[in-house]
């Protein structure tokens, strides 16, 4: 994978697709209506996070959408606690994304969401991956030592 420029929320990003926080409450909104799921709440992040979190209740426990802020990246996540992440690969929510994509042809977003599995977000960090990234991105790479995926794509660099 071949991450855009702008991903990590530092320099300048192409980003046509940013995502508001407005856009991403409709998000939670509707795959939670999908899945038949109560929204608890959209957790307040750090300001030096670069992603939104969604946080979910189901009967057995609950589950966190996590959306990078620059790109619609989206991952889920089983814990969530002050930036710590637990991601999880669930066929269910990826399978109910994939009906709530038809339901946001509406605003024609429908087909910028990509999901990003645990097989993705454990991809160990590369040239080729980090090729397209600015060089204040660069730098902070430098600085921060990201070893996978995740540590880029969903970070908490200030």
């Amino acid at each position: 994978m071949i991450l855009p420029e702008g991903i990590t929320g530092f320099g300048k990003s192409l980003a046509t697709t940013k995502i508001t926080d407005k856009e991403f409450k409709v998000f939670c909104h509707q795959f939670s209506e999908e899945l038949e799921l109560d929204i608890v709440n959209v957790v307040e992040i750090f300001y030096t996070s670069n992603y939104y979190v969604g946080e979910l209740a189901k009967a057995s426990g609950k589950v966190y959408i996590i959306m990078n802020k620059q790109y619609p990246f989206v991952a889920f996540a089983s814990k969530y606690r002050n930036g710590n992440i637990e991601f999880i690969d669930n066929t269910y929510y990826i399978n109910t994304f994939s009906r709530c994509r038809e339901q946001f042809e509406s605003n024609d977003r429908c087909d910028i969401y990509r999901i990003l599995g645990l097989e993705d977000l454990e991809m160990r960090v590369n040239e080729e991956m980090i090729q397209n990234l600015n060089q204040d991105e660069l730098k902070q790479i430098i600085y921060w030592k990201p070893q996978v995926l995740k540590e880029i794509v969903f970070n908490n660099w200030d």
